[in-house]
């Protein structure tokens, strides 16, 4: 018995050439056996690698190359993505569409994110103290259902304005009382002493004309605040009638800053003023010193 096979045996030629015996049994070169090759062996220290960035190279070399891997730096990442796409199978979800997709696809994806089937069928509401009037949120409804918005986005975008409207509406009140006030300024400037009683003029010819139906109107549409009408109706109330008790004590003998200092340069053209003898001279120096003070005012 051998421990060699037969086919991997040749017998050698005979010793001596008369040939009586068989020759020996010795291998054969060139059908020795040939040892299949092992699967490689992973040792521990191999092991550690697949929590490295060397882990592609246990891959082949197509894999290796794959854009997907690109940004996987380990196996536990590589795991983790795996399982996220296997939870992602069967949910509900869609390609987002590129520039050449149909209205159609548009309103696919519209109805998926949530946009109702109408655009009255928005439920937006609105914040306190809302100035968005029906007749605009009918429009800006027909607006958020045609880009495709949800009813958060579009309750978002409306409060977004709406806060505008009410900031614009702010600076406009401020503005207006600043204008008020430095006209109001001006024209107290330009009357002086004389304000009071020009505006008590103003007031009784609004009444006389007017009645309190204009007087009513002029403080609710804030033009009672109008230095324009102001001066146009205190020249009205004062040209009524020259005696101050037909405008029920409305006029006095204030002057404006320009009536007084004309009526200073007067008294000063007056040789009695300078002339201490005259019967008129003290008269007229008080005069002088009361209209210098009309014109501080």
């Amino acid at each position: 018995m051998t421990f060699l096979s037969r086919r991997h045996l040749v017998r050698s030629p005979d010793i001596n050439e008369g040939g009586g015996g068989g020759g020996l049994l010795v291998p054969d070169p060139v059908a020795a056996p040939v040892t299949p090759s092992a699967a490689p062996i992973i040792t521990t220290e191999q092991k550690a690698d697949w929590n490295s960035e060397n882990w592609k190279d246990f891959l082949e070399e197509d894999l290796k190359t794959d854009p997907s891997l690109k940004h996987i730096k380990d196996i536990p990442t590589a795991v983790k993505s795996y399982i996220h796409a296997q939870r992602m199978i069967g949910a509900d979800k869609f390609l987002v569409p590129n520039k050449y997709a149909t209205p159609d696809e548009w309103t696919n994806i519209y109805t998926k994110l949530g946009r109702p089937e109408a655009a009255d069928k928005y439920d937006i509401k609105s914040e306190d103290g809302s100035l968005i009037s029906p007749e605009f949120m009918k429009g800006f409804k027909e607006a958020a259902f045609k880009a495709g918005l949800n009813p958060q986005q579009a309750t978002e975008f409306s409060n977004f304005y709406d806060k505008q409207v009410k900031d614009a509406q702010a600076q406009m009140i401020i503005y207006e009382d600043e204008q008020t006030n430095q006209e109001i300024g001006e024209l107290k400037k330009e009357w002086g002493a004389a304000y009071d009683s020009k505006i008590k003029a103003a007031q009784v010819a609004l009444k006389a004309f007017g009645g309190d139906e204009i007087m009513t109107y002029l403080k609710e549409s804030g033009l009672d605040t109008n230095t324009k009408l102001a001066r146009l109706f205190a020249k009205v109330g004062e040209s009524l009638s020259e005696d101050q008790n037909d405008l029920g004590g409305a006029t006095s003998n204030a002057l404006t800053p320009m009536a007084a200092d004309k009526e200073l340069n007067g008294i000063m053209s007056n040789p009695a003023y300078f002339d201490k003898d005259h019967p008129d001279h003290e008269r007229l120096v008080n005069y002088a010193v009361e209209l210098r003070n009309w014109k501080k005012v």
